[in-house]
C-alpha cells in the first residue's frame, strides 16, 4: 500500500464507497486484495457495513400519498412534457416510470434523524474484526454482533466492560463465541453514561466475580461516534 492509502480519511472514504457499491470492476478487485493485508481497511468496512445496515433496519417503508402523484403530474405538464396522446417508445415509458418510482422511493425512505450511534470494533490477534459493539447515546442497552468464531480455552470467557476515567467499571456481560447478534441490558441506575466510558474486553475464568476486569485485558478503546 502506498503512503496515500495509509491516510485514515482516504481509508474511510474507500470503505464507504465499497460498502455502498460505488466501486466496481478492477478497482473493487484491487481493494479486496488490499483487505487481505491491511486490517485498518477491514475495520472501516465493518464499521460502514454495520452503520448502513442499522439505517436499513430503522427505516420503515412509507407509501406515498396520492397527492404526490398528482403534484408530479402537474409539474410534468407545466414543464411542457409530451401529451398523453403522443406515442412514446415502450422502453422510454418504462424508463420514465421507473425514474418516477425511484425518485419517490428515495424521498419517502429518507431516514428520520436517528440518535447518535456509538460503535467499537474489537479485532483478534490477526487484526480481524470479531465483535461489533454498538449503543445509542443515553441508551441502557448495548448491541453486540459476533462476526467471527472464537475458540476460547476451557473455563475461560471474554467479558465486555465499560471503563471510565475515574476508575469506575461496569460489567456488561459475557461475549458470545459464536456468530450472531445479542442485546446486553445495562443496570437501570448508573452513575455514569455508557458513551462516556471506554470499552474493554478481558479474559476471565467462568467462576470470576466479574466485579472488575482481571489482569488479562485483551482490548481497550474509545467509542467511534457515527
Amino acid at each position: 500500500m502506498t503512503i496515500r492509502y495509509e491516510n485514515p480519511v482516504l481509508q474511510d472514504r474507500l470503505a464507504a464507497d465499497y460498502v455502498m457499491g460505488n466501486i466496481h470492476g478492477q478497482a473493487r478487485h484491487r481493494l479486496e486484495k488490499l483487505l487481505l493485508k491491511y486490517p485498518p481497511l477491514q475495520m472501516r468496512i465493518a464499521v460502514w457495513t454495520e452503520y448502513l445496515s442499522q439505517i436499513n433496519r430503522d427505516v420503515e417503508p412509507v407509501t406515498p400519498p396520492p397527492q404526490i402523484w398528482e403534484n408530479i403530474s402537474r409539474s410534468i405538464d407545466a414543464a411542457g412534457a409530451p401529451k398523453r396522446n403522443k406515442k412514446w417508445p415502450w422502453f422510454s415509458i418504462s424508463a420514465y416510470a421507473a425514474t418516477l418510482v425511484l425518485s419517490i422511493t428515495l424521498v419517502y425512505n429518507l431516514p428520520v434523524q436517528q440518535p447518535q450511534q456509538n460503535l467499537v470494533v474489537v479485532n483478534n490477534k490477526k487484526e480481524q474484526p470479531v465483535w461489533i459493539i454498538k449503543s445509542s447515546v443515553k441508551s441502557k442497552r448495548i448491541e453486540v454482533k459476533t462476526i467471527k468464531q472464537m475458540k476460547m480455552p476451557e473455563n475461560k470467557v471474554c467479558v465486555l466492560w465499560l471503563v471510565w476515567e475515574d476508575g469506575k467499571t461496569q460489567s456488561v456481560g459475557v461475549l458470545s463465541d459464536d456468530p450472531g447478534e445479542r442485546i446486553m441490558m445495562l443496570p437501570a441506575v448508573m452513575s455514569h453514561q455508557p458513551e462516556t466510558a471506554e470499552i474493554a474486553v478481558s479474559i476471565e475464568s467462568m467462576n470470576s466475580s466479574m466485579e472488575s476486569p482481571g489482569e488479562q485485558i485483551v482490548f481497550k478503546g474509545p467509542w467511534i461516534e457515527l
